[in-house]
């Protein structure tokens, strides 16, 4: 078995933490809570260092507006070229069990 990167790993925590049921009345600070959460994840483990534009080179000075939005530079290795992905665009099109499906299956 395949086990999923650190970065499909927070990827998968901010998706269930996104899609998680709430009550009315807690559902502002439940929110306030799992965007935070998510934004921690996304910083720690990294993804903006690939999938956003001129992170790196800005020293992570990119407006989080601009995160994960993808980038059109490419990353070459043995694998060939592979190019980082819009992850907003992407996780919108998934609900928790197709992420769950995509995050276990053999990548690059």
């Amino acid at each position: 078995m395949t086990r999923p990167t650190p970065l499909a790993v927070a990827l998968l925590l901010a998706a269930a933490a996104v899609s998680a049921p709430v009550h009315a009345e807690t559902a502002r600070s439940a929110d306030d809570e799992r965007i935070a959460r998510g934004r921690y994840l996304v910083t720690i483990s990294g993804c903006n260092d690939c999938h956003t534009a001129g992170f790196a080179q800005s020293d992570g000075a990119t407006p989080e507006s601009q995160w994960l939005t993808g980038d059109h530079v490419g990353f070459q290795g043995p694998w060939g070229t592979s190019y980082p992905a819009n992850l907003r665009l992407r996780l919108a099109e998934l609900d928790a069990q197709q992420w769950l499906s995509r995050a276990r299956a053999p990548m690059r």
